[in-house]
């Protein structure tokens, strides 16, 4: 088994027993929701790195997250088409913030200079902390995520999102 694929294999268990032990209040989650990531950096390749991210749907207590992300630097352009689940891990005492971790295939379209694309795949290892703005349906968030495969190694996008919709339990 390659190496990649063995950590794989161990995050998606760890990620598996987070969930099913995560104490995270879910009174309050964002159901539909546009964002936007204007300051970010990747390595491997060394790029500056902004996108647009949405939540569009729960299903459980995961949201479905896509992601559009656009490098440049390091002699190329790209562009990275994320579809993300997140699960929201544990708020720290007496904070509003939230840590969360994630995954999902990515399509990746590199672009070298003067040359076409090639659309390359890979999945998306992630984890973050969220912070809601004072009326806590909008948030601050800082992500980084870990690719494997043919996707970036390690990107860290901080960003904004805006909620169209928010859920509460029922």
């Amino acid at each position: 088994m390659r190496r990649d694929a063995r950590f794989a294999f161990l995050a998606a268990l760890a990620i598996l027993v987070l969930c099913l032990t995560s104490p995270v209040s879910r009174a309050q989650t964002m159901r539909f929701g546009v964002g936007v990531q204007p300051i970010g950096f990747s390595i491997e390749p060394d790029q500056y790195v902004f996108g647009v991210q949405s939540i569009l749907g729960r299903l459980q207590a995961f949201q479905f997250a896509p992601s559009i992300d656009f490098g440049f630097g390091d002699d190329l352009q790209t562009i990275t088409i994320n579809t993300h689940l997140l699960y929201d891990l544990f708020s720290p005492p007496e904070t509003r913030a939230v840590f969360y971790i994630g995954a999902g295939p990515a399509f990746f379209l590199p672009k070298p200079d003067g040359r076409d694309r090639n659309t390359e795949v890979g999945v998306n290892l992630l984890g973050g902390i969220k912070v809601p703005f004072r009326d806590q349906s909008h948030y601050y968030n800082l992500e980084f995520r870990y690719g494997i495969d043919d996707v970036p190694d390690f990107k860290l996008l901080m960003g904004v999102m805006f909620a169209i919709d928010t859920a509460r339990d029922r």
